[in-house]
């Protein structure tokens, strides 16, 4: 024999905590993602006016682009040596890797004279080699028996 219960008031309680934790979890985390992150600073004229603005005590870092210039600087308080903190970023420009073109006439005339100048090598690579060896067995002289 099979018992079921008739009171599901213990299978109902626990369900609704599981969902009222699951509802805590999911608003917590909305929560969370609706949290915006709010930049401290504003756009300055130069490096100087960014050097002397003023920058909250707590260390959190202050953006300041100086969109004349193309740069951004950020100051902040170290929090150790209540140092501040200045840095500049420039924005670079890369070069673009354009391909540049010859004119077809100095392409061939550079072509002519490099064949030229192979032509000319391969001439004397392959002279002849003349050996003149006039006299040259009749001047060998040994004077290691001469005496004066």
């Amino acid at each position: 024999m099979y018992y079921y219960p008739q009171d599901n008031r213990g299978y109902q309680q626990n369900y609704q905590q599981g969902y009222i934790q699951q509802q805590m979890n999911q608003n917590q985390y909305q929560q969370n993602m609706t949290q915006q992150i709010v930049l401290q600073g504003y756009p300055v004229p130069d490096e100087m006016t960014a050097r002397n603005a003023e920058v909250n005590t707590n260390g959190t870092i202050s953006i300041f682009p100086d969109i004349q210039h193309g740069k951004i600087y950020t100051k902040q308080l170290d929090m150790n040596t209540f140092a501040p903190i200045f840095k500049v970023y420039q924005l670079v420009e890369q070069q673009q890797g354009g391909t540049s073109y010859v004119c077809l006439e100095d392409f061939q005339r550079l072509q002519n004279y490099v064949a030229n100048l192979e032509m000319k090598i391969n001439e004397m690579i392959n002279l002849p080699k003349v050996t003149d060896k006039k006299g040259v067995d009749k001047n060998v002289q040994s004077n290691a028996n001469v005496t004066k």
